[in-house]
């Protein structure tokens, strides 16, 4: 990869310190959102790009603090192809501390079992787990996983969410004091 992975795990480290989110702040979640997909669509190891790493850092912190954006990522399987999205998940699980991993770990998991790939999908919830065991969605996905759920499962799944996240996404307005 001619990205220099290091040097990025160092930026997002500085940039995760510095991060200021509301996860009330509509305006934010919607520009998230938009950042997402653009750096979907644009990330390209072979030309260096990637997303900057304020962005990896604000993408971490928001998926800690509103599972809303969590579900959203979920969900772009719906609306960007799942290999580049899963680039773009596995980049970000990457370069961030154990932590805040946790998301992309699961999310991430979450697209490797729809693609049949059980022992991959296992080892990224396993990832997640072993960081925080409690995390609600990766003690569902074990479940899912444990009861053999059919893997194109995930996707219909992630298309009957997908609109109703973004509808709350859109919706839901910081009070003003």
């Amino acid at each position: 990869m001619a990205t220099n992975l290091e040097q990025l795990q160092v930026d997002v480290a500085l940039a995760l310190t510095k991060v200021e989110y509301d996860w009330q702040d509509t305006k934010t979640n919607l520009r998230l959102v938009d950042e997402i997909r653009n750096s979907i669509d644009t990330l390209n190891f072979d030309e260096n790009v990637v997303p900057s790493a304020t962005h990896i850092a604000e993408v971490a912190v928001a998926c800690g603090e509103y599972l809303q954006i969590r579900d959203f990522l979920m969900g772009i399987r719906t609306e960007k192809h799942p290999a580049q999205v899963a680039l773009y998940l596995n980049l970000l699980k990457e370069v961030v501390d154990d932590e805040h991993a946790v998301p992309f770990a699961t999310v991430l998991s979450s697209y490797l079992y729809q693609f049949d790939m059980f022992e991959e999908a296992r080892k990224e919830l396993d990832i997640a787990l072993t960081t925080t065991p409690d995390y609600s969605l990766a003690v569902l996905l074990k479940r899912v996983y444990d009861a053999q759920w059919p893997s194109f499962m995930m996707e219909q799944m992630a298309s009957d969410l997908h609109q109703q996240v973004l509808a709350v996404i859109s919706t839901e307005v910081k009070e003003t004091e």
